[in-house]
């Protein structure tokens, strides 16, 4: 099975997000997972497109868990959940680089795949 999620984020690079916002000491609380959002096509024919518009389901990989959420979710896991509950936060990584990540309670979250 492929590492490369539709976003291209693969599950490493998830892992790694995920370590490099450890050692800074960000820590998620209670239920909540962080997912990093995969880019979605905001042009079509040179008409921009609303994000309420588009009808596809928002996806993403985890990058983070929350110390009370049991083994539903782990980091690198794919999953799409409900657009109007995330979010978001722009979180500075070492070496000046910046992560957009979105927050949520692991109950938005309605389907998971890509554990191996």
């Amino acid at each position: 099975m492929p590492d490369i999620g539709e976003n291209g984020l693969t599950r490493g690079a998830a892992i790694d997000v995920a370590a490099r916002l450890a050692a800074q000491d960000f820590l998620l609380l209670e239920d909540r997972i962080a997912v990093i959002r995969d880019p979605e096509e905001e042009e079509v024919g040179g008409i921009i497109i609303p994000e309420q518009s588009r009808g596809k389901p928002i996806r993403g990989t985890c990058v983070m868990v929350g110390d009370m959420v049991q083994n539903d979710i782990s980091v690198g896991d794919r999953v799409a959940f409900t657009k109007y509950r995330p979010t978001r936060f722009q979180l500075p990584l070492m070496g000046g680089d910046n992560v957009q990540v979105e927050v949520m309670h692991v109950a938005d979250v309605y389907i998971r795949w890509g554990r191996m």
